[in-house]
């Protein structure tokens, strides 16, 4: 018969294993350029390989917590990016509402420490291309800055030196 101290034991070895094993997920990163745009996509309820299907309005966005952004951009563009309030628009779906349908990634060159990484979707209808710069970092694949009509570079926009 197990005794109470062995099931506490048991109960707080799966707690670590649930929890702890999460954490280690999320702290791992991006494993390709590709999977770190449709993920950055998928916050707003995107998918992508379904052309003509229509928007589910799902999603919360980008997160505005230095924790969630940190997993997205590097370093100093997070801070940049949290640190602002002069955004006119999201510069991930180019407004400030979404209804993201009909995306197509696009990879680029990628020498294994850069790539680029192009997203073409509509938002409302009206079609955005997005281009992103990206890096190798220790924990996988991250945000160095990116480029749409709105927005030509977005690191230079929040005033971050490379």
């Amino acid at each position: 018969m197990l005794q109470r101290r062995d099931f506490l034991t048991a109960g707080v070895a799966v707690v670590v294993v649930l929890f702890g094993g999460t954490r280690l997920v999320a702290a791992a990163g991006f494993a390709s350029p590709e999977d770190l745009v449709k993920s950055i996509y998928g916050l707003y309820g995107a998918a992508t390989g379904k052309p003509g299907e229509k928007c589910n309005h799902q999603g919360n966005g980008f997160p505005d917590n230095a924790r969630e952004a940190g997993r997205y951009f590097e370093p100093a563009l997070a801070r940049a990016y949290l640190r602002t309030k002069k955004l006119d628009a999201d510069p991930f779906i180019m407004g400030q509402d979404w209804c993201v349908a009909d995306l197509v990634i696009s990879a680029g060159p990628d020498d294994g420490k850069k790539a680029t990484v192009t997203a073409r979707f509509e938002n409302f209808d009206t079609p955005s291309k997005v281009e992103y710069h990206l890096v190798k970092a220790g924990q996988g694949w991250l945000v160095h800055d990116l480029s749409s009509a709105d927005y030509p570079s977005l690191r230079k926009f929040l005033g971050v030196k490379n």
